[in-house]
């Protein structure tokens, strides 16, 4: 497919069907034959990552769509690989992907123990073996953006930038999001719809409920037009079918600009500065988490990136996001964004504020 005369409007992102022990799927064939279904109700872009479920998202994808040129697929290097054979890690998602060509190749998180002029290098020897057409680029800031369009000086063709954005995760507004359109840069939205808890917020707002109820929409429509009214191309997930009509028919009746105005306002996100040494992190993770510096300093849960890479990302190129903190009696709890909270102390130290939104 020609991606230059061919507009993405939305896509479909692969995660949730690459879960093995999923709830919604099955078997293998149950997942294929959905991921057919969302193609024939008009879905023609595909996310994936080559850490989806350790490839199985990729292979569900050259499974259902092998000999299919109309399918657009984008999936994601691991940071991990960037040290390693970047072509070697190309191949392999062609294997799983059934194809010559990958349209869009990701770059899943920027790795600052790598260089990024030899990360070009090889993405540009891939391009020259027509193994990638389109390059893209995830959980970046504007500083990031600006200095690897810079590096690469033209060889690539940056086609995609993706981030969280949504309702509750804003921060690409004020750089990032204009940036992409003065490049003529497509901007992908993950999460559109925030989290699970945040979605119940979502049908609870009182201006959501009266677009809804004047336009005739889902509030699922009414976000996901407003994202596209912002310039974003959202990315969404669902196992449901009935979900998934919906979602395409998001733009099926225009919503008027003094609507969109209106929900700005209600979910303006307030950005405070918090030190450190204020916030608690034991009581905020039910999984694996540090507790300490030397702990972050030494990675021992081998998180990708680690806190130090995440450190000189920051020292580099700002930080990605706000931090999100609990209120508590002794001061704050984390509940978002770990890696980006050491990652900062190790940059700045304890006594240095960070940037936090508090719920």
């Amino acid at each position: 497919m020609n991606l230059k005369k061919k507009k993405i409007k939305f896509g479909f992102g692969t995660y949730g069907i690459g879960e093995k022990k999923s709830r919604n799927f099955c078997s293998e064939k149950s997942r294929i034959y959905f991921l057919n279904k969302v193609y024939e109700e008009g879905v023609f872009f595909f996310d994936t990552a080559e850490d989806y479920h350790k490839g199985f998202s990729e292979y569900l994808l050259g499974k259902a769509f092998k000999k299919n040129d109309e399918v657009v697929i984008a999936t994601k290097i691991s940071p991990i690989n960037y040290k390693k054979n970047i072509l070697q890690s190309i191949n392999e998602s062609l294997r799983r992907l059934n194809r010559d060509r990958i349209d869009i190749i990701q770059l899943h998180w920027p790795n600052y123990n790598v260089d990024d002029l030899k990360i070009i290098e090889s993405l540009y020897e891939a391009f020259s073996m027509k193994k990638i057409k389109y390059v893209g680029l995830c959980n970046v800031t504007k500083k990031y953006l600006d200095r690897f369009l810079k590096l690469s000086m033209g060889k690539l063709k940056i086609k995609i930038i993706q981030n969280e954005y949504n309702l509750f995760e804003r921060s690409v507004e004020e750089k990032l999001l204009n940036f992409c359109k003065k490049k003529k840069i497509n901007f992908l939205a993950y999460s559109p719809f925030g989290s699970s808890k945040q979605v119940n917020k979502i049908f609870s707002s009182v201006h959501i409920k009266e677009i809804s109820e004047v336009f005739r929409l889902k509030p699922s429509q009414v976000i996901l037009q407003w994202l596209s009214y912002n310039g974003a191309i959202p990315i969404f997930q669902t196992s449901n079918l009935s979900n998934l009509k919906e979602n395409i028919m998001f733009d099926s009746r225009i919503i008027s600009t003094d609507f969109f105005e209106k929900i700005n306002k209600e979910f303006e996100v307030k950005v405070v500065k918090v030190l450190p040494i204020e916030i608690q992190i034991v009581e905020s993770f039910s999984g694996k988490f540090y507790t300490n510096i030397e702990q972050a300093k030494k990675n021992i849960y081998n998180f990708s990136p680690s806190p130090m890479e995440v450190a000189m990302e920051i020292k580099e190129n700002d930080i990605l996001k706000p931090i999100k903190l609990k209120k508590t009696r002794s001061g704050y709890s984390l509940y978002e964004g770990q890696l980006r909270y050491w990652g900062w102390v190790l940059a700045y130290g304890n006594n240095s504020p960070i940037e936090a939104i508090i719920e």
